[in-house]
């Protein structure tokens, strides 16, 4: 089970299409190296669901802990980062982490 001390970073963003299949993925990161991560990712439906799983991540790691785009989802329901592909996020994900 995940100890909520031992994640570092988390981020969340919306991937996939505008007017197609979405899903809001979240990454938690674990373990930061030289430039890579160890994270631990998910995904929710977008709305509320979603937006369940961010207030709990927000509320366990404080806002210090939590991309923008997370903290804009736990609190209006929308991710402010989009993307249209994993690849994508993994490449915002370490520029945001300063990797």
């Amino acid at each position: 089970m995940l100890q909520w001390a031992s994640v570092l970073h988390a981020l969340a963003a919306e991937v996939g299409e505008a007017e197609g299949v979405r899903t809001v993925v979240f990454d938690l990161v674990v373990e930061r190296k030289d430039e890579e991560c160890v994270v631990l990712r998910f995904d929710a439906e977008p709305g509320f669901d979603a937006q369940e799983v961010a207030v709990r991540i927000a509320a366990k790691l404080g806002r210090a802990r939590c991309s923008r785009s997370l903290a804009a989802l736990a609190a209006e329901g929308q991710a402010s980062r989009r993307v249209p592909d994993l690849d994508t996020l993994a490449a915002a994900a370490l520029v945001e982490l300063g990797l």
